[in-house]
C-alpha cells in the first residue's frame, strides 16, 4: 500500500507545488478509498475501502487495536468471507454492508486507490469542489444573506459584515447618544437590552416606518459626489442634453414619485469611508 499512497511527500528538494501538496497530504490521504480487487494491498482495518463506513478499526468490537490485516486474509479457504471471524469483530450494521460486497479474487487484478468523493473513484475537480464546499451546503445564518443582499454601497455592506462578525456586546456610548436623539424612548430601551444579532436582523428585515414615523418615506433622495452629474439631472446644465441616457433619466424623474437629486461633497462622508476602508483592509 505504501508504494501506491506515500506516507509522506517530504523530500530534500522539491517544488513549491510539491511543498503545498505536502502540507495537505494527510487530509488528502483521508479521501483515498481503496477499490478492492484481489485484496492483497488493502488493509482491512486501517484503510478506507468499505463505502461510507470509514476505517473499520474505529468501529471494531476488539478490546485493543487490531493487528494490520489485508482484506484477502479475511477469507476462508474457499474464497468466501470468513463470517465466523468477522461476526465476532464487527457490528451487525457493518456486516450488513459487507455481505453485499463480493469477496476479492486474484483474477480481478491488484487493488487500486481511488477518490472517495467520486462514485467511479476517479479524481475530478467537480467532486473535489463539492467535498471542500460540503460545509457551505449546511443551513447558514440568515444574517449573512440579508447583509449581502442589501441594496446599499459596498462600503456599507462591508461595515455591516464587520459589525455582524465582531458584534456589539458593549455598545459605544457615543453610538447610544446618537441613537437617543433619533429613537423614541421605548425603542431606545429595546435597543440597549436586545441581543445584538436579534437587533441587527430585526432592523435589516423590517421597514423602519414604525421607528421613524415622522420621516417622509414616500420621497426618494439620490445623493452623488459628482456635482456636474447633479446639475445635468436637475436640468441646470445643458451638457449632454442630447444624450439618450440623460433623456431616459429625466423621463424617470417625471414619474409619479417625488425625487430629489442632490450633490454631497465627498468630505461629508470622509469619516465613514475611512472607517470602512480601514476595516476592509483587515479582512
Amino acid at each position: 500500500m505504501d508504494e501506491l499512497v506515500s506516507l509522506s511527500l517530504a523530500r530534500i528538494s522539491y517544488s513549491r507545488l510539491w511543498r503545498r501538496l505536502g502540507n495537505v497530504w494527510e487530509e488528502l490521504k483521508e479521501s483515498v478509498n481503496w477499490v478492492v480487487r484481489d485484496g492483497s494491498q488493502t488493509n482491512f482495518w486501517y484503510d478506507n475501502w468499505l463505502n461510507s463506513t470509514g476505517r473499520l478499526t474505529f468501529i471494531c468490537n476488539l478490546g485493543a487495536a487490531p493487528r494490520p490485516t489485508m482484506v484477502s486474509d479475511m477469507l476462508t479457504s474457499l474464497g468466501e468471507w470468513d463470517w465466523d471471524k468477522l461476526g465476532h469483530q464487527l457490528s451487525g450494521s457493518v456486516l450488513e454492508k459487507l455481505v453485499v460486497v463480493p469477496p476479492p479474487m486474484p483474477q480481478y487484478g491488484a487493488d487500486v486507490p481511488g477518490w472517495m468523493w467520486e462514485e467511479k473513484r476517479c479524481f475530478t475537480l467537480a467532486s473535489t469542489y463539492k467535498y471542500l464546499m460540503r460545509e457551505w451546503d449546511k443551513p447558514r445564518d440568515s444574517k449573512w444573506r440579508i447583509i449581502w443582499s442589501l441594496r446599499v454601497p459596498w462600503l456599507v455592506q462591508i461595515f455591516m459584515w464587520i459589525t455582524a462578525h465582531n458584534g456589539a456586546e458593549d455598545k459605544c456610548p457615543k453610538a447610544q447618544e446618537l441613537w437617543s436623539k433619533v429613537l423614541r424612548p421605548e425603542v431606545l430601551k429595546a435597543f440597549c437590552v436586545t441581543p445584538f444579532d436579534t437587533w441587527l436582523i430585526g432592523n435589516l428585515q423590517h421597514r423602519p416606518r414604525q421607528e421613524f414615523p415622522d420621516f417622509d418615506w414616500g420621497r426618494v433622495e439620490v445623493e452623488t459626489y459628482n456635482k456636474e452629474a447633479t446639475s445635468i439631472v436637475n436640468r441646470s446644465s445643458t451638457l449632454l442634453a442630447s444624450s439618450a441616457l440623460v433623456h431616459a433619466i429625466h423621463s424617470l424623474l417625471q414619474k409619479g414619485w417625488p425625487v430629489q437629486v442632490r450633490h454631497i461633497p465627498r468630505g461629508m462622508n470622509a469619516v465613514a469611508d475611512k472607517l470602512a476602508v480601514d476595516e476592509a483592509s483587515l479582512i
